[in-house]
């Protein structure tokens, strides 16, 4: 399934479930803005780094599971939304445009966290 390798300091961590969350609320608050959507410069990379996060342990929980089970398929569907969603990135070059990413990198964050065993009570 393949996300990028972990760096030293991201296999050492672990991984903080309630910032994560705090960011997903974050992105998905972008529906609700009307332009220029401030803070969301320093919002995009913080979202990348999540699902950099939540990739590799969902990752980790697929290998962990049957093989064509229903829960390794659902974790496989997720990852794969997800890198479609990285993939495509904006879908043009306004304000909107990365306001939109940035509320599906949230969603997607959000629906890969449902995967985390322990991320969510």
């Amino acid at each position: 399934m393949g996300s990028p390798p972990a760096s030293p300091q991201e296999q050492a961590s672990p991984i903080d479930f309630l910032q994560i969350d705090r960011t997903i609320d974050q992105a998905l608050w972008w529906r609700t803005v009307t332009p220029p959507f401030p803070g969301m410069e320093t919002l995009k990379p913080d979202l990348l780094q999540c699902v950099g996060q939540l990739l590799r342990a969902v990752e980790q929980r697929a290998a962990d599971l049957p093989p064509r089970s229903v829960g390794w398929s659902s974790c496989d569907s997720a990852l794969r939304r997800t890198r479609e969603v990285l993939e495509a990135g904006p879908l043009g070059t306004t304000m909107q445009a990365h306001a939109d990413h940035v509320y599906d990198l949230g969603r997607m964050c959000s629906r890969l966290l449902a995967h985390v065993p322990g991320a969510r009570p």
